[in-house]
């Protein structure tokens, strides 16, 4: 199976729920430090998640006009 954008966001989709998953598992102990950092991974995925998505159907749409 080919590495296009839709098997990129099914593995985002994949690791964006294992890091909520991980982040409602943590210990309170030393949980704000672990939680900050889990929060800027969660916010860097996301991110990547709409950029792929905008190429996805921005390339989709580049096709139908040609």
């Amino acid at each position: 199976m080919p590495f296009d954008i839709d098997t990129a966001l099914k593995q985002l989709s994949v690791t964006l729920k294992q890091v909520k998953k991980t982040r409602a598992q943590l210990p309170k102990i030393n949980r704000e430090k672990v939680d900050q950092e889990l929060k800027i991974l969660l916010l860097d995925l996301q991110l990547l998640q709409q950029d792929l998505q905008y190429m996805r159907d921005h390339g989709k749409k580049e096709i139908q006009n040609d």
